[in-house]
């Protein structure tokens, strides 16, 4: 399991290498950053970069110890006091959809402009959980979340110069499937088969996206930075477990190479074309064959639509979008 990892380790490292320079010149220092998740592994490792450049960052997650441990961490790093100040702490808990519609109003009152929203939360599960709303919790977490935050946070995208959204992905999107009659996989649960169907929902809400999204500067794109060493499926469940801790003890990259690695697609001229697609490590490749399926994602997208409805209706039927029967159609984002 997972093993194909280990395909083009060597070279994605050296192309990285390739990389890393035209990274550490980005203009972080004059963007705004939403970035979910942030407060562990890769969206940690994402932020003690951004405060190094000295971008406004806003970090959401669920523990307010653990973004005060951020900032200790930060101090001891010896970041500008500056910079630091630029880092700011919105609460929430992205698997419950009432708790998404909070934060991102905050952060609308907040800021004029979001530059990069960063979709980075996300889990795998062992056991089956259901979220206070009755959505099976991989799923929430790992897609619907990041279809609300994504839509409920447009209105401010469109105002920056250079909006950007980027999906964390998985190769694991590779081996999903989406099971239309049992998305809360109620009938049959396993750990490997939510968390593959989440990615390749959220691979094809990507590309889907970046259709309606054609008429704007705004790019949408998912990477999966590889297997990065987190604490992402910690609890003990047997052969999946040791795969787990096999991957990471031999091919995982630290979670600060993960962070460059998404950061390459905010300013890195080789990125800045691409709309609607899947980056593994460093380079473009070919997704699952499900996200060029014009039918199915009108599929998914209908669906997610009216399961969404309730928390979209309120805020985006007056300002973003227009939901007509229950088909969800892109018009024009107000620019003032």
């Amino acid at each position: 399991m997972f093993l194909t990892e280990r395909n083009n380790y060597k070279k994605e490292k050296i192309e990285m290498q390739k990389h890393t320079l035209q990274v550490s010149s980005i203009r972080q220092s004059n963007m705004v950053f939403v970035v979910t998740g942030a407060t562990d592994g890769i969206g940690k490792a994402l932020v003690l970069e951004l405060a190094k450049k000295g971008a406004v960052v806003a970090v959401i997650g669920r523990n307010p110890k653990k973004f005060e441990k951020l900032i200790a961490e930060l101090e001891n790093l010896s970041i500008p006091a500056k910079n630091i100040s630029r880092i700011s702490s919105f609460i929430a808990d992205l698997s419950v959809m009432s708790s998404i519609v909070d934060v991102t109003s905050r952060i609308r009152d907040s800021y004029d402009a979001v530059d990069v929203l960063i979709n980075n939360v996300g889990g795998y599960f062992a056991e089956r959980k259901v979220t206070e709303e009755g959505f099976e919790y991989t799923f929430a977490l790992n897609y619907l979340g990041h279809v609300l935050m994504t839509f409920l946070l447009l209105g401010k995208i469109q105002k920056s110069d250079s909006g950007n959204i980027i999906n964390i992905s998985s190769s694991e999107h590779k081996h999903g499937k989406i099971h239309f009659d049992n998305l809360n996989l109620s009938k049959s649960f396993f750990g490997r088969k939510a968390y593959a169907q989440s990615k390749l929902a959220d691979m094809i809400f990507i590309r889907e996206m970046s259709l309606f999204l054609r008429k704007t500067d705004i790019r949408i794109n998912a990477i999966h930075p590889g297997i990065v060493k987190t604490n992402i499926a910690q609890s003990k469940f047997g052969l999946q477990s040791l795969a787990f801790k096999l991957l990471k003890n031999t091919v995982a990259i630290k979670p600060e190479k993960a962070a460059l690695r998404i950061l390459q697609l905010v300013d890195n001229p080789d990125f800045a074309h691409l709309r609607g697609n899947y980056v593994s490590g460093t380079k473009v490749k070919s997704s699952h064959t499900l996200t060029s399926n014009h039918y199915k994602r009108e599929e998914l997208w209908l669906i997610t639509v009216d399961i969404l409805k309730e928390w979209f209706y309120p805020i985006l039927n007056e300002k973003d979008i227009s939901l007509t029967n229950h088909k969800l159609e892109y018009i024009q984002i107000e620019s003032s």
